[in-house]
């Protein structure tokens, strides 16, 4: 049986790219955020000076970075959750 990891809200998950290959086989991930794109805070400064950063640079779709992957190993839910305690 597969062991399967499960973060909701993507934020900084997108670094799991980098150590999914080293996951042992069987390993499914599945990433639930409200937003297609991760959006790189640090840089969110240089965002408001006209022409200092791209929009396209602040706002980075999450897809593309786990395409390397099979759906069996990786899954992106646009989707949101509402925990209430």
């Amino acid at each position: 049986m597969a062991k399967t990891v499960v973060i909701l809200g993507a934020g900084w998950a997108g670094l799991l790219k980098y150590t999914l290959p080293k996951a042992k086989a069987g390993l499914r991930v599945n990433i639930i955020s409200p937003d297609p794109h991760f959006y790189w805070n640090i840089a969110a400064v240089r965002g408001v000076i006209p022409g200092a950063i791209l929009d396209e640079q602040l706002f980075l779709p999450f897809e593309p970075g786990f395409a390397q992957y099979s759906a069996e190993n990786f899954q992106f839910v646009l989707s949101m959750s509402d925990i209430s305690i």
